[in-house]
């Protein structure tokens, strides 16, 4: 029985006994009625999430919203601008408090936005948004000693982007408690036996720790296009 096995446990694994019963898991909406109900909910606090798609497609618009949203429920929010896209005006229109957003912007290293990412949830940031994943570099484009840039042709180490990638997320799992992370990574192609297969970058590890991935669908054909006169005014 549950309780006998309880009764038998030493004194230090009792003390960190947790039932499923008493979980709070704590959920984030997002922006889309019917996407929030889908995830029956929406974001989990104390986890780590993905939107992918190709560019121009609406993750970026979609994850800066649900962080406005989260601010206005009076979570702390990081936003690591990678890509140097964000404008505070842009921000404003989607209703982000800009006085109370924490922004990253020099730092485009996996692993010093990593060390960063790890002091602010260490420090109890509630939200945390990465735009994008695929617009950092890995460790091999870096001098060990010196820190500096490596000339381009001697950064071809095949792998090294999606390692680092894994072990960033490897690391936000191991202490991450209450934190919801959001990464944005852009579509890319893989190649497989059996045919070309969309999928975002960043490698498989990342995937396998997502607890949440959201694909966007977008189309850069002329045709697929919305078109129209835009009105300024009345």
């Amino acid at each position: 029985k549950l309780e006998d096995v309880i009764a038998n446990l030493n004194p230090t694994t009792k003390k960190r006994l947790l039932m499923a019963a008493d979980l709070k898991d704590e959920l984030q909406a997002l922006p889309s009625v019917a996407l929030t109900a889908k995830l029956e909910g929406g974001l989990k606090y104390g986890a780590q999430h993905m939107f992918w798609g190709p560019r121009s497609s609406g993750k970026t618009l979609v994850a800066l919203q649900t962080l406005a949203m989260a601010q206005r429920e009076g979570k702390s929010c990081l936003l690591v601008d990678a890509e140097g896209a964000y404008t505070k005006e842009w921000g404003a229109l989607l209703g982000i408090d800009n006085d109370q957003l924490i922004i990253v912007r020099d730092q485009k290293a996996i692993s010093k936005v990593t060390d960063t990412v790890k002091d602010y949830i260490l420090a109890g940031i509630d939200f945390v948004l990465i735009d994008s994943i695929t617009a950092l570099v890995p460790g091999s484009n870096f001098e060990k000693k010196t820190n500096e840039l490596r000339p381009f042709d001697e950064t071809n180490q095949l792998g090294q982007f999606s390692k680092d990638i894994g072990k960033m997320s490897v690391t936000f799992n191991l202490i991450n408690e209450k934190t919801l992370i959001l990464l944005i990574s852009q579509a890319t192609t893989g190649i497989y036996t059996y045919g070309a297969v969309p999928e975002p970058t960043g490698g498989k590890k990342v995937g396998h720790i997502n607890s949440t991935s959201i694909k966007f669908s977008g189309s850069l054909s002329e045709k697929d296009q919305i078109q129209g006169i835009v009105t300024d005014g009345d």
